[in-house]
Parts: C-alpha cells; structure tokens; sequence
C-alpha cells in the first residue's frame, strides 16, 4: 500500500472529522491560539507543548490576561512578575460577533451588573451623608448639621478651607470636639 492508501484507511484521531480534518469550531480556536492574537500574543496551545517560562514541563494552565502557558504554580507567580500581567482577563476587550456566545452575553450582562451596583453604592453613600461631606449629589441632601458644625463648617468657608466631615454614628465623628467659638 502507498503511504496515503495507509492514511485514508486508518480511522480519524479523536476529535476529528470523518477526513480527518477538525471540525470548523475547532478550526478556528485552534489556529487563534496558534496565532498568538489573543490580548498577550501568547498563542501555541498544543497540548504536549513545553511551558513558556520554564520549557521544561508540558503546560497545564493558560493565563487568563495574557493566554501564556505555564506548567506550574512557581512559573505562573514568575510570569506575574517578569510581565506585570494581573493574571486576570481583560473584561472590556471587544470579542468578534463571530465569537460571541452565551458566555460572552452572560461576561458582559454580569459586568454591567457589576457597574450597577457600584453605581447605586456611591449613590446611597452620598445621598445619605450629602452635606456632610460638602457637596450636595443630585439635588439631594443628607441629614442638616447640627448648629456648632454649622458654625465651624461657615467659619473655615469664609478663611478658604472647606471641612468634610464624618457621617453621624461613626466613631470619629464622635470624638472630634471641634468647635467654633463666635467671638472669633
């Protein structure tokens, strides 16, 4: 038998299609792995492949920042440290309609969850305590200054200082004995 009589008659490796080619989906993460275009230009992928720190080990984990492959907890902190690379994945980087899948739509929706909360945070913070830290946020203001803090908040205005002070309840606030005495 010729050599391609011999390969056409052996069965498909795993994960192979009926010629013996990869199907399509695979195709295509496999040569952008290769290609090194993800956020770090890492690429390679093949399992098998030696580790891009040390080379001496297969590679077992792909870094989430940077798709970098290392073999071990020691080669992933080293390349923490020689790249600066957080190690965490890029949430706003912009993923081709072609990629996009569930686990993008859900990345995404979880992301602007995120920004939400955070948003509403800041909200309740400053509508709560409002004057209290000198500025008003939306029209809205928190609870009024108790006469002496009036005063003193009025008094150091007029030198050029504006104060912030501590919402009430919290323990600083409860022990600062500030005063502005009106002679002066």
């Amino acid at each position: 038998k010729t050599p391609a009589a011999e390969a056409a008659a052996a069965p498909p490796a795993p994960g192979l299609g009926m010629e013996g080619e990869p199907p399509p989906s695979a195709a295509a993460s496999a040569s952008a792995a290769c290609s090194g275009s993800g956020p770090g230009g890492g690429g390679g992928g093949e399992k098998g492949a030696p580790c891009q720190e040390c080379g001496e080990q297969p590679w077992k984990y792909r870094c989430p920042g940077c798709s970098r492959l290392t073999c071990s907890l020691p080669c992933v902190q080293a390349h923490k440290r020689r790249t600066a690379c957080s190690g965490k994945r890029p949430r706003t980087v912009p993923v081709p309609l072609a990629q996009f899948d569930d686990n993008q739509l859900l990345s995404d929706y979880n992301l602007l969850e995120e920004t939400s909360m955070v948003r509403e945070s800041a909200h309740r913070l400053l509508g709560g305590f409002g004057r209290n830290f000198g500025c008003g946020f939306e029209g809205r203001h928190g609870a009024q200054l108790p006469p002496w803090l009036s005063f003193l908040r009025k008094a150091a205005e007029r030198r050029g200082v504006q104060l912030a002070f501590q919402p009430t309840g919290m323990t600083r606030r409860e022990q600062n004995r500030s005063r502005h005495d009106r002679r002066y």
